[in-house]
């Protein structure tokens, strides 16, 4: 069974990495401070958009998905109080992989906004980002104890090098 394991961001290059894909995702959807949490949603699933019918963005980032998720992953922590973390995985108590991810302060869920941009530039029809901004800003999430680091998008985790 795959486990989840939130850590502080302890490295100065993985705080970097951060805030310079934030950055790159602020860029594309072209926002300046101060921002509105609820107001920037509909853009970013317009920007999404673009980028899934082959719009170029490479000028602002040679990531621009990841970007973009990194980018809504700040306004999430903004928004809702949330921290970005990195996540370790435990598969039978083996340490696997190593991520970003998003964690509610009790640590009761986890979000991979990277690896969800990903996922919704791939599907097909609504995006619905504004909604599961909605429910997270709202506390209108499924049940979870502290500490249980609940994936309730159940993302499909593509681990990418930190």
């Amino acid at each position: 069974m795959l486990k989840f394991v939130a850590n502080k961001i302890r490295f100065t290059q993985h705080l970097m990495l951060i805030t310079y894909r934030e950055d790159e995702g602020q860029k594309m959807l072209g926002v300046e401070p101060p921002i509105q949490p609820d107001s920037v949603q509909d853009q970013f699933e317009d920007c999404l958009k673009r980028i899934a019918a082959g719009e170029d963005y490479s000028e602002y980032s040679s990531s621009p998905v990841d970007a973009l998720g990194m980018f809504w992953g700040a306004i999430i922590a903004m928004a809702c109080g949330w921290e970005r973390v990195t996540i370790d995985t435990y598969d039978n108590n083996v340490r696997g992989q190593q991520t970003f991810g998003m964690c509610d302060p009790e640590r009761r869920y986890v979000i991979f906004p990277q690896e969800l941009f990903r996922g919704l530039v791939q599907s097909a029809g609504r995006i619905g980002l504004k909604e599961i901004f909605q429910s997270i800003k709202a506390g209108r999430l499924p049940k979870s104890q502290p500490g249980e680091l609940l994936n309730f998008l159940r993302t499909n985790i593509v681990f990418t090098p930190m």
